[in-house]
């Protein structure tokens, strides 16, 4: 496991279990069975919602784009 996977995992200790697979060459990110996110090349990768994305662009975070 990388050491951005490691550091992410303690980051979240608060948020509860968390585990890990991989998954198309990076990390998925669980919480109660659900995919939340992914770690790439020791980037953070977060799923969000409408309802997020006011968040999201409060602090400046760019919605993931794939080409």
């Amino acid at each position: 496991m990388s050491g951005t996977v490691e550091h992410v995992l303690e980051q979240m200790s608060g948020f509860g279990v968390v585990t890990t697979r991989k998954m198309f060459g990076a990390v998925a990110l669980y919480h109660a069975g659900l995919i939340f996110g992914m770690v790439d090349d020791d980037v953070l990768y977060l799923k969000g919602d409408d309802a997020l994305k006011p968040e999201f662009e409060k602090e400046s975070l760019s919605q993931f784009t794939y080409e």
